[in-house]
């Protein structure tokens, strides 16, 4: 599974959540899917006024 979220940031003040949502999603994965903190990679990126948060989660075979 591959999930990106792209954001401009036009309120310096309300630019923090995304690492809040990255929490709850994996979270929220978890509970439904066992996966272990290798099969996660999340990265954040920061560029101007642009944020990207990219979460890629390989989903074990059942």
């Amino acid at each position: 599974m591959r999930l990106i979220i792209a954001h401009e940031r036009t309120d310096p003040a309300r630019s923090d959540y995304l690492p809040a949502l990255q929490r709850e999603l994996l979270a929220v994965i978890s509970k439904y899917v066992n996966v272990t903190n290798e099969e996660i990679k999340v990265h954040l990126e920061r560029q101007e006024n642009i944020e990207v948060l990219e979460v890629k989660i390989e989903i074990p075979q059942s």
